[in-house]
């Protein structure tokens, strides 16, 4: 008899924040705190223009604001870019399908489960 192996894992999600948006950043550690693996989650900074920050370190390299976060996506490798503004994903090539608003993440479905990934409401209401 064979047997199969099958492991699951939680969605992993990149969220799309710019640095200076508080309440979108609390918004995004209030979902990550209900979400199974949120704490594994990223926040990649929404930038049209590098801060010194990250120009210091590499001025022999000059980058765009657009390359660091495409080198961020393409590192993290998440399952789904999340837009805490609608249009932040824009040019950064990463598949639109595979492109959700904070809205969509947020939302239920017709059993009252969410509508992406596993949330703590959905597990207690299984028990």
């Amino acid at each position: 008899m064979e047997s199969t192996t099958v492991r699951i894992r939680p969605l992993r999600l990149a969220f799309l924040t710019k640095p200076s948006d508080k309440a979108a950043l609390q918004q995004v550690f209030e979902i990550n705190s209900g979400l199974w693996g949120g704490v594994y989650n990223f926040i990649i900074p929404s930038m049209k223009t590098l801060p010194k920050v990250f120009i210091e370190p590499y001025r022999r390299r000059q980058r765009s604001a657009i390359s660091v976060m495409k080198g961020m996506i393409e590192g993290i490798q998440p399952d789904f870019l999340v837009e805490m503004e609608v249009g932040m994903a824009t040019g950064l090539g990463f598949s639109e399908s595979r492109v959700i608003t904070v809205q969509q993440l947020t939302g239920r479905d017709e059993h009252n489960r969410a509508a992406y990934g596993v949330d703590m409401r959905s597990i207690c209401q299984d028990l």
